[in-house]
């Protein structure tokens, strides 16, 4: 009797220890579903946000470094579009130009939190809310008919949200981001948008110049396996 006594302790003590470390658990990796809205900024709209804005939708993974630092990789389907028309925009010739296109964003992006977040008592300072800096690297995928082949370009990608870590398992989050790209034909597919690669032939064209494509959307997370706590 007093073997079993014991035995029943241990077990008891067993489960307290696992209760107790799943109630303080930190999640390191996530899975999640995200959904918005996509827009570009280039020669066929040069400075209105969100304008012709179209759905894109996709998934991400996130590895969550400790409480402040956390990488993130995502899988992203999108449609851009413009029309140099919507703003009377006159380039060489009386020409006007308009265009549409699907792409695939794929990228990695270190996020930054403004403030530590976990919901364990383990640390010294938690919350479940806060904002975020986001800058990382990525590749635009796309098929140009109008040269007939696929296209992969480089971009930087830059971005703020926020992120609600509902409880332990579920993480809500925002975010805008606008990727920088380095060419000046993202906008040209057919014969119609030839004219916005550089429509007015200059020699040079700054940091500015060149296209950008930009997301703004809505994710929902589920944190997976608990791996480790973080050190604070």
């Amino acid at each position: 009797m007093k073997k079993m006594k014991g035995i029943k302790k241990c077990v008891l003590f067993g489960v307290f220890v696992s209760l107790y470390s799943i109630a303080n658990a930190q999640y390191n990796h996530e899975i999640g579903i995200t959904g918005g809205g996509s827009f570009y900024l280039g020669d066929a709209n040069l400075s209105l946000p969100f304008h012709k804005t179209n759905v894109a939708y996709g998934g991400f993974y996130v590895y969550n470094i400790d409480t402040r630092y956390a990488l993130k990789a995502h899988v992203i389907a999108a449609t851009i579009e413009g029309d140099s028309r919507d703003f009377n925009y006159i380039f060489p010739n009386q020409q006007f130009g308009y265009f549409d296109r699907k792409l695939i964003d794929i990228g990695l992006n270190l996020q930054f939190n403004f403030f530590d977040l976990g919901q364990s008592k383990y640390y010294n300072s938690h919350n479940s809310i806060t904002p975020y800096f986001m800058i990382g690297m990525g590749y635009l995928a796309y098929n140009n008919i109008y040269i007939g082949d696929n296209v992969y370009k480089f971009t930087i990608p830059m971005g703020i949200g926020g992120k609600w870590k509902m409880n332990d398992r579920f993480t809500l989050g925002i975010e805008w981001k606008i990727n920088k790209l380095f060419i000046d034909d993202l906008d040209v597919n057919n014969s119609e948008s030839k004219i916005l690669s550089n429509p007015y032939q200059t020699k040079n064209t700054s940091f500015f110049d060149t296209d950008w494509y930009s997301l703004a959307s809505i994710s929902l997370s589920y944190n997976l396996f608990n791996t480790r706590r973080f050190c604070r």
